[in-house]
């Protein structure tokens, strides 16, 4: 035996046979909100967080933006573009390739804008 160490503590199997199975017990006690074998396993090892994420996926709440209230007469508020309008994000399908070449469109007009409007400001 090694120092230190007893001739019954010491382990000369693999340490996971030694653990009995839990997947049966957490399939059943989680059976009314998992739907897959995936939500079992996410359960079992996030208790706490797992509940409320699958609470939220399969019953999404549409959360109203925050009203933000623009600070008093700033001089720069001016020189900002008139805010667009924003459209929903849907997730439950892939984007069409016009919805990809569209947002791009739009990703590219406000990266130059920013470009411009930083390079304006490093001007002054």
């Amino acid at each position: 035996a090694k120092a230190g160490i007893a001739p019954e503590d010491v382990i000369t199997c693999r340490p996971a046979d030694l653990l009995e199975p839990e997947l049966e017990k957490y399939k059943e006690e989680f059976k009314d909100i998992a739907k897959s074998e995936e939500d079992v396993l996410s359960l079992a090892l996030f208790p706490q967080v797992a509940p409320k994420f699958i609470e939220k996926r399969d019953h999404p709440v549409a959360e109203a933006a925050p009203a933000v209230s623009a600070p008093a007469a700033k001089p720069a508020a001016a020189a900002q573009p008139a805010a667009q309008k924003k459209e929903p994000i849907v997730v439950d399908k892939a984007p069409t390739k016009e919805e990809v070449e569209k947002l791009g469109k739009q990703l590219d007009k406000l990266k130059a804008e920013e470009k411009k409007t930083t390079d304006s400001n490093n001007n002054k």
